[in-house]
């Protein structure tokens, strides 16, 4: 028995700071093929005893997953049109838990985090087993999406986590899922996210668990 998703309102004392940090950072153009709508934000910003706090909360001890190119603690802005390569992915297999909190002020909020079954897989999460990808005709994940990860009628959606004001989501890497579309011209009015990803510690690498995350 394991969670597989927490989500937790009212998540930062001061959202409203956290917020203003966010949109005070630069977001750089991305050049490419990308895998997620929007941009992230050129800094980050990782509050202290934040790993503690999420060891108490997930009921096991997590640290960090902020390896190079990792995008623990970056802001992301997704303004109208943005695209990606695949509307519903997974998320990397070094992480445990990945996660995020909206930004967005409570006139602005619409969307939100949507969470699929694959029809054929019959399965809301990547699969454990080779087989089951050779049983639908494919040889990777990746190649799972590169056939069906914009093709909606390939999923049905199980959950629809609505956007809320400094709302933390909180869920399991391998799951099927995808960001609702961005909005507005300019950052103060699009879509804008705090990321979070954790792995699973080495040895002494968790502290006590903190009672809350502190602010900035």
């Amino acid at each position: 028995m394991y969670k597989s998703f927490v989500m937790i309102d009212d998540f930062y004392p001061n959202p409203d700071e956290v917020r203003r940090l966010a949109l005070q950072d630069d977001y750089p153009d991305v050049q490419g093929q990308i895998t997620f709508p929007g941009r992230n934000s050129k800094r980050k910003f990782v509050v202290e005893g934040l790993d503690r706090f999420m060891s108490q909360l997930l009921g096991e001890p997590v640290v960090a997953a902020d390896r190079p190119g990792a995008f623990h603690g970056q802001f992301r802005v997704t303004l109208a049109g943005e695209p990606s390569r695949y509307k519903v992915h997974a998320d990397p297999s070094y992480m445990w838990w990945v996660g995020l909190v909206y930004l967005n002020l409570p006139q602005q909020c619409q969307g939100g985090t949507v969470f699929y079954r694959h029809k054929a897989l019959d399965s809301d999460r990547v699969p454990l087993h080779q087989e089951d990808l050779t049983r639908v005709g494919v040889g990777s994940v990746a190649e799972l999406l590169q056939r069906d990860g914009n093709d909606l009628s390939c999923w049905e959606q199980i959950m629809n986590v609505p956007m809320r004001y400094n709302r933390a989501v909180l869920y399991r890497p391998w799951l099927w899922h995808t960001a609702t579309d961005g909005f507005g011209a300019r950052p103060e009015g699009a879509r804008l996210i705090h990321l979070l990803a954790f792995r699973r510690p080495e040895a002494g690498e968790v502290g006590q668990p903190a009672a809350r995350p502190p602010g900035p």
